[in-house]
């Protein structure tokens, strides 16, 4: 099976969206109490977040990354918001090496990536290193 990576543009999220829900499900709690579906699927519509899937030969979603650039004072910072997907070994390669080249293109100088412990673990074989821990509490 082969697998192709691409962004999504805003107008489009819509012929996806029946595909897309159910992998925006997978996040769960994971949407950290600041989106949920229906919002999410609002940011990526209206341009607030970039869309990017990979899918099979036959059209499958296997997975989605939800992404923005940041542009902070002292660099400029490709991130990845969510991430969620089935058969990870079929496309993270293809999804990452898509994800650095379009974030270095954009003129960033690096990548960071929002998400569970695991993330750390397996994103160290693409050079990632851990950078903080986000701690919430409510009020």
């Amino acid at each position: 099976m082969s697998v192709m990576v691409s962004a999504v543009p805003k107008e489009h999220v819509f012929e996806i969206e029946g595909q897309l829900r159910p992998l925006i499900r997978k996040l769960g709690s994971h949407l950290g109490n600041r989106f949920d579906e229906d919002s999410l699927v609002a940011a990526l519509t209206a341009g607030k977040m970039d869309l990017w899937i990979a899918f099979d030969d036959a059209g499958t979603i296997l997975c989605f990354a939800a992404t923005a650039i940041h542009e902070y004072p002292l660099r400029k910072v490709f991130s990845c918001i969510f991430c969620a997907g089935d058969e990870m070994d079929q496309w993270a390669d293809s999804m990452m090496s898509m994800l650095m080249s379009y974030a270095r293109d954009s003129g960033c100088a690096s990548i960071e990536l929002t998400g569970r412990p695991g993330w750390t673990r397996f994103l160290k074989r693409y050079g990632f290193d851990f950078l903080c821990t986000t701690v919430e509490r409510e009020l």
